[in-house]
């Protein structure tokens, strides 16, 4: 090697620089002659030579200095020797020097051995260096499986730790991957099968549940092929899963970096529950919608007029009866153009009702509107009809106001009829009109009151806002819906919150249902008394067995929602009575609702006059005596007082401020005619009334032959 550094130890520094000379001419440089002492170390690791040239005619300090150089800075050395000394020699090697020198020095041997000395040095640097980069590689290599084991074991915990199943199979069908998940799925985890025999080993069926999947067309053989599927819908049954699991499977081939597949993968999704809850949810809508249908069928059918609207008036419920009267897209948003819209006016029939003063616009403002009466005449009814009209605030949310409903009436006709009673003074009818109107009115206000809870019940439906957020959440979830059912805290509440919604939307059917028959069971009461009433012909209803309690309980039914409101739950007791009588059924059934009434009615007094705290009670009784059915109506209201008792069944007497004096008299006619009594039994004011009512049994099936219906 030409140009090395070189630097020079021995005894004598100053010694003659024959050999300096020598080796410039060599073309090396020396760098430092310097003696073999402690401080040589630290000048040759501050220099950094290539290599130490020792003199040991010295001795052995040249030799210590060479080892603790090597050992400290790996500068080799090369010795120059005179002496043979075996010792000296041996401690020499011991420094594993790079070569020898023989003094005296032969130039040319200097030079092959500084040659051969820096070749090994040069050498043992390139082995060093090897050493070094083969140490990185190692470590590199190490740390590249550390990582890859990290990675494999991260993602076997993140399979085995999905929700879903993870299937994977090389192309010869043998199994490389089946997660937890996927072994619960199915049921049976990897098995030592061909693909073509999967099929029927694991039990795979299109989603019939019946048609069994050919094995070549199975989601994850297909990948094996080549193909990519997406949300492929089957059921797996077998014996481990007898009652199938429906699941949807997506899959990918397995391709290495140039694009070759080695295999395919597939997901597995259990779709059971979801598809249930979708099966339950499509009922429980279909049940909504038809109960919707059934309750716009009843207010369909109803004959009053039904009218909801926001809090801009603007209609968001019309029934057909209401467009007798109005149209629906008359309507504008300035309630002060509505009068005349409408043509609505004060029952004077020529002063218009202002905008602010209509029914539905004080319902709005909150105001409760009950029974004002309104004339009305437009295109619709040019020859004008007379309305009673209701209204009540829909609802009130946060928001304020939603809106108003208003239920109205045509009363043209009982608007006429109070003029041609007025007429009918002159002739003697007015006791028998009276006696009509009030049985009527009775039935009427059943009616009302039966279309007012209808009208109650809908006009703040919560079962509809409460399906409604229902919906909302579901639409929010869509894309998530079974891990949103499955794994969420709210979302695990849908089923059992829909199983709710469905039982309170039954609740409420059935309360519409019932009230609905009692509506059309008096709309029939109100049929038959004008039919057998009508035009002063009086034919009498007709005779025919009746259930003794069936009608009690029937008349009491008319009256509930009024008894409920005050507490008042009646008993009626028939064990000492005949289960069938032969009577006028529409008579009793009037008898018996006016009673009811009555006893409801002296509760009311009661209460109104004293502050009574006694709980209010009902009682209807029947029994037999001899020949006759005996029947008790029981309160413990008002009383009679003793001097009223005998004048309380004639005509137009009444104790009340409201009364006509006609439901007893009416009663009393009925009763006599029949061949029995009507006695009022009272301890006196504040004692309670018993109504006691005897009708003959014995002869009634003799003395009046059976009636149809149409009074032939």
């Amino acid at each position: 090697m030409i140009g090395a550094t070189i630097m020079i130890v021995r005894d004598a520094p100053s010694a003659p620089i024959a050999l300096e000379q020598t080796l410039a001419r060599l073309g090396h440089t020396v760098c430092a002659v310097a003696s073999p002492a402690r401080h040589t170390v630290e000048r040759a690791g501050e220099l950094h030579p290539d290599l130490l040239l020792i003199d040991l005619d010295g001795g052995a300090k040249g030799i210590r200095v060479a080892a603790r150089t090597r050992k400290r800075y790996d500068i080799p050395a090369l010795y120059l020797m005179r002496s043979t000394d075996e010792d000296l020699l041996r401690q020499a090697q011991a420094t594993n020097p790079l070569g020898w020198v023989a003094k005296p020095i032969v130039e040319q041997q200097l030079a092959m051995s500084i040659s051969t000395a820096l070749s090994i040095k040069k050498r043992e640097i390139q082995a060093k260096e090897r050493r070094v980069q083969s140490r990185k590689r190692e470590i590199d290599l190490i740390r590249s499986l550390t990582g890859a084991r990290e990675r494999v074991h991260l993602m076997k915990t993140i399979l085995d730790n999905i929700s879903d199943g993870v299937i994977a199979a090389d192309l010869n069908g043998e199994f490389i991957l089946f997660n937890p998940v996927a072994e619960e799925i199915v049921g049976i985890g990897a098995i030592d099968a061909t693909p073509d025999k999967w099929s029927k080993r694991y039990g795979v069926f299109y989603p019939d549940g019946e048609t069994l999947y050919p094995a070549d067309q199975i989601p994850l053989t297909r990948t094996l092929r080549g193909e990519s599927v997406q949300d492929i819908e089957l059921i797996i049954r077998n014996p481990l899963r007898p009652q199938g699991v429906r699941i949807t499977v997506s899959g990918r081939p397995l391709l290495d970096e140039i694009g070759t597949n080695y295999g395919g993968v597939v997901v597995l999704s259990d779709i059971t529950q979801l598809k249930a809850t979708e099966l339950e949810l499509k009922e429980s809508i279909a049940r909504l919608k038809g109960n919707t249908k059934r309750t716009e069928a009843i207010l369909n059918s109803v004959s009053d007029g039904i009218i909801a609207t926001d809090k801009h008036g603007m209609i968001t419920l019309f029934n057909p009866s209401a467009k007798k009267f109005v149209w629906e897209d008359s309507v504008t948003t300035d309630s002060d153009h509505w009068s005349q819209s409408y043509g609505m006016y004060y029952p004077d029939k020529v002063t218009p009702i202002p905008g602010k003063e209509l029914p539905i616009v004080r319902a709005i403002r909150g105001e409760s509107v009950n029974g004002m009466e309104v004339y009305v005449k437009n295109e619709r009814i040019p020859q004008g009809a007379y309305l009673s009209i209701s209204g009540r605030l829909l609802s009130r949310s946060l928001q304020g106001v939603t809106g108003g409903v208003f239920v109205f009436r045509d009363v043209t006709h009982n608007v006429h009829a109070e003029q041609a009673l007025l007429d009918a003074f002159s002739e003697g009818k007015l006791q028998m009109l009276d006696t009509i109107l009030h049985n009527i009115g009775n039935a009427i206000n059943t009616v009302g009151i039966g279309i007012g809870s209808i009208a109650e019940a809908l006009k703040d439906d919560i079962i509809l806002r409460r399906f409604s957020s229902l919906v909302k959440v579901l639409q929010e979830h869509q894309d998530n819906i079974d891990s949103y059912l499955k794994d969420d805290p709210q979302g695990q509440n849908v089923v059992p919150f829909i199983a709710a919604l469905c039982k309170d939307l039954s609740t409420k059917n059935q309360a519409l249902n019932e009230t609905t028959e009692r509506v059309r069971q008096t709309v029939s009461q109100i049929v038959d008394i004008i039919r057998t009433e009508r035009s002063g012909k009086m034919i009498a209803p007709a005779y025919k067995v009746v259930f003794l309690e069936k009608a009690i309980n029937d008349a009491v039914k008319v009256l509930s929602n009024s008894l409920a409101k005050r507490g008042i739950d009646p008993v009626v007791d028939c064990s000492m009575a005949p289960d069938e009588i032969w009577i006028q059924e529409s008579r009793l059934h009037q008898m018996l609702v006016n009673l009811v009434k009555n006893s409801m009615e002296a509760i009311d007094e009661l209460m109104l006059s004293s502050n009574s705290n006694v709980n209010p009670r009902i009682e209807v009784r029947a029994r037999t005596d001899d020949d006759f059915l005996i029947l008790d109506i029981v309160d413990n209201g008002v009383g009679i007082d003793e001097k009223h008792k005998r004048r309380i069944f004639s005509a137009g007497f009444t104790t009340k401020k409201q009364g006509t004096g006609l439901g007893l008299h009416s009663i009393a006619n009925f009763v006599i005619a029949s061949g029995g009594e009507v006695q009022p039994l009272s301890a006196g004011i504040g004692k309670g009334t018993t109504m006691r009512v005897k009708l003959r049994l014995t002869s009634l099936r003799h003395q009046f032959p059976v009636r149809s219906s149409d009074g032939r």
